[in-house]
């Protein structure tokens, strides 16, 4: 006979075969009142992790009525992972942040309208993962599930030093690989050299620039949100 890991991905050829002759409708988007200390964190390239950080940095350190207490990660999907990177980087970067978090699931119907002459609208109902974040530099409720308590004090690093360790290790790696001669065996004498500059590129996450930042995309909206997508990216 055949098994049931065989009927599994026979059904889903078929379906992926069948949803090519049909079109996501765009969903309407809802325009409701977030308070600018909500992150909603989607997973698209364009928007970085070190742009999150940075707007969550200025948010923590703000003066007067721009100053928060309390920040709130939210992300859907692919992108939880990187809503919890973001929040990793900012316990390692100000002190005494309280952490809470909570899962749940969250039920999504997509609308699909047929290319095909003859064929019926669809309608799909997919269950998604979601996850809240509260980062706040007051208690939490202790008793929570997910509250975490702040890190020890010792392993928190400021912006500045985070910078220059980034840059030592960058200068470190350039040298070791920019180094040394060599001589070719044979006719003539090749010589190799290399050069290594301690300057980087931002390639960790936790490389963010304050006040907005140098990142695609600039300053991120912080109300933005993505709910995972197999179908695209999430912009429907």
């Amino acid at each position: 006979g055949i098994n049931a890991e065989y009927m599994g991905t026979l059904s889903e050829c078929l379906f992926f075969f069948e949803m090519e002759n049909y079109r996501r409708v765009n969903k309407e988007k809802e325009h409701e009142s977030i308070d600018d200390s909500e992150i909603r964190i989607i997973a698209t390239s364009e928007h970085s992790s070190r742009n999150y950080i940075s707007y969550c940095m200025n948010l923590f350190q703000g003066e007067g009525e721009k100053a928060r207490r309390k920040v709130v990660l939210k992300a859907m999907g692919r992108a939880i992972n990187k809503a919890v990177n973001v929040c990793e980087v900012l316990k390692h970067r100000i002190a005494g942040l309280h952490q809470e978090t909570s899962l749940e699931s969250v039920t999504l119907v997509d609308k699909f309208e047929p290319l095909v002459q003859g064929l019926e609208p669809k309608e799909i109902t997919r269950v998604v993962s979601s996850i809240s974040i509260t980062l706040s530099l007051d208690p939490l409720n202790t008793k929570s599930p997910g509250y975490q308590a702040p890190i020890p004090a010792s392993e928190v690093i400021t912006e500045e030093e985070a910078r220059e360790a980034r840059q030592a290790l960058f200068a470190e790696a350039g040298e070791a690989f920019g180094k040394g001669k060599g001589k070719g065996k044979g006719k003539g004498k090749g010589k190799g050299k290399g050069k290594g500059k301690g300057k980087g590129k931002g390639g960790f996450e936790d490389d963010y620039q304050p006040s907005g930042g140098r990142g695609r995309g600039g300053r991120i909206p912080p109300h933005e949100y993505e709910e995972y997508d197999r179908y695209g990216d999430g912009k429907g």
